[in-house]
């Protein structure tokens, strides 16, 4: 028999014979399991919930929740769209934005320049970090020095001993990186280099500054 739908009714059909095909159809829905979708709730409702008895083992549904295609491995805690959107919203809350200063500059024989400056006046910035790279010279000696200010003096540098920064003798086209830490709230850095007595009258240094906030 043709079944021919017109304006949402299904023609050569008794009501009768309709409901028997509606009846069918959603038996149908039940016995694939296919009403848990969005009608029935699932049996087992206690975290971490288990469903093999709506989604069997190795089905593909089973296979796109599970790495290996077991249905009771699945936890909605972790596994769940809210809470992959909610860990990654958590995770991109803690590790801040991340940003770039870039500064190109030359070196002067026998003098300090800075390259690099920043302030936490308005936040504490995290993770301060510096990377640049040095012309050759083969005679000069460049020294790299980390200044800040303190809570009792914010106006005035204050040189820190950090042992990671050493002397940069006669580099040769290098890339350098140095981590500064996080710089607390109110304070103020600046990054030195200076040249020694000796080599280039001035030499290229271009890098950038990066941080979290």
């Amino acid at each position: 028999m043709k079944i021919i739908a017109t304006n949402n009714t299904i023609n050569g059909f008794t009501p009768t014979a309709k409901a028997l095909l509606q009846v069918e159809a959603n038996d149908a829905l039940i016995a694939n399991n296919v009403d848990h979708l969005s009608l029935t709730a699932i049996a087992d409702t206690t975290d971490p919930v288990d469903m093999s008895a709506e989604v069997p083992d190795n089905t593909v549904l089973s296979n796109v929740l599970t790495v290996e295609g077991d249905t009771s491995d699945y936890d909605r805690r972790i596994a769940s769209l809210q809470a992959i959107a909610d860990a990654i919203a958590k995770h991109t809350a803690q590790a801040g934005i991340t940003k770039t200063v870039h500064n190109a500059i030359t070196t002067t024989i026998n003098a300090s320049v800075t390259p690099f400056a920043l302030d936490a006046l308005s936040g504490t910035k995290r993770n301060v970090k510096v990377e640049f790279f040095l012309d050759d010279d083969a005679a000069a000696t460049f020294t790299c020095t980390v200044h800040r200010t303190r809570i009792a003096t914010p106006t005035t540098f204050i040189q820190e001993f950090i042992p990671a920064i050493a002397a940069i003798a006669t580099p040769a086209d290098g890339h350098y990186s140095y981590e500064l830490g996080d710089l607390a709230k109110g304070l103020q850095l600046e990054f030195r280099v200076a040249q020694s007595n000796a080599g280039d009258a001035t030499n290229a240094l271009e890098g950038v500054l990066t941080y979290e906030e």
